[in-house]
């Protein structure tokens, strides 16, 4: 178990990294409700070994690294799945999803930007097409 500030370290690291966790299982596990069972046991495997976590090196590799293992697990487990990414992809992917989250949050932050500067009509008619379909 870990003590009060082992937990916060964890939750603030978490926090931080959750976003970018999430879109890389997102990207490789195409089925939205099997992604969020990969995400949460991610979560708790993280929470788990947070204790053999080297905090001289990032956090957000070493759960995307642990992501990999749970989306491998989660392969492994239900290997009847038409849509399945090969190994070599899923290492190509794991690799580079590093670098591209960088580039995905300040997309984000500009797509935002822009949104903001919508008339509220405009942003409910944005919101219906592209949140509500």
């Amino acid at each position: 178990m870990l003590n009060h500030d082992e937990q916060e370290q964890f939750t603030r690291l978490w926090t931080q990294a959750q976003p970018s966790v999430a879109g890389y299982v997102r990207a490789v596990v195409r089925d939205l409700d099997l992604s969020k069972d990969v995400l949460q046991e991610t979560a708790l495997v993280l929470l788990r070994k947070f204790r053999e976590w080297d905090s001289t090196r990032p956090f957000l590799p070493w759960a995307i690294g642990i992501a990999k293992f749970e989306i491998l697990a989660q392969r492994r487990d239900a290997g009847r799945n038409r849509l399945v990414f090969d190994d070599a992809l899923l290492d190509a992917i794991t690799e580079s999803w590093g670098n591209v989250t960088e580039e995905i949050g300040q997309e984000q932050a500009a797509l935002q930007n822009c949104l903001d500067k919508l008339a509220p009509r405009a942003k409910e008619i944005v919101r219906l097409r592209y949140q509500s379909e």
